[in-house]
């Protein structure tokens, strides 16, 4: 009797499961733990050469005049009554983010 979950791999490389065979893509076995110092310093030293952390400030002569730029805000939800948080709260501030981040990138201030 099989297990659920439990999987052979053949000779070849062919991953066989309850009778289905699925053919394995990777070449290399996946650390059991996520280690960002792998990725990270290449990417952060990317992000800073991009310049992708700049952000134009608005200037002291264009605030309040009809050439200023576009101003994007957002209402924050009142706070979480229960003290329960849930995954709700989660995709509530992960859309938040993603609005303002690309608000940002149009060009209009944010904050």
């Amino acid at each position: 009797m099989r297990v659920a979950g439990s999987a052979e791999k053949d000779a070849a490389g062919v991953l066989r499961c309850w009778g289905a065979t699925l053919k394995v893509l990777m070449s290399y076995e996946l650390s059991k733990a996520y280690d960002p110092s792998v990725i990270e310093e290449r990417w952060a030293e990317y992000w800073v050469r991009e310049r992708l952390f700049d952000v134009a400030s608005p200037s002291a002569d264009t605030e309040g005049t009809q050439g200023a730029a576009k101003k994007f805000t957002q209402l924050l939800p009142p706070p979480n009554v229960t003290g329960r948080l849930h995954m709700g709260h989660m995709l509530n501030q992960t859309e938040m983010d993603i609005l303002t981040r690309w608000h940002r990138m149009l060009g209009h201030g944010c904050g």
